[in-house]
């Protein structure tokens, strides 16, 4: 199952500190994004699962965490991700 998903597509975004605690500790297990063409562009190529690769900060070292996505909706102008 590991190669499975090293195989898997990885999408990569930026997140505020206070978003990104809330993942790592798990108590947050959705992610939205308004649906701009800008996130349409990055989101539709990819089929769930794939892996969400969090970025906090811009100073290495960065803290960064991935989770796997296993659904996408799109919803009142924004599409979310569930971890």
């Amino acid at each position: 199952m590991a190669a499975n998903q090293n195989a898997m597509q990885t999408l990569s975004m930026n997140i505020k500190r206070e978003y990104f605690a809330a993942i790592v500790a798990g108590s947050k297990k959705t992610e939205y994004r308004a649906l701009s063409n800008f996130w349409e562009r990055r989101i539709e190529p990819l089929k769930p699962p794939f892996k969400l690769r969090f970025l906090n900060g811009m100073t290495h070292p960065i803290p960064e965490a991935v989770v796997i996505v296993k659904r996408i909706t799109r919803d009142h102008g924004a599409v979310a991700g569930m971890m």
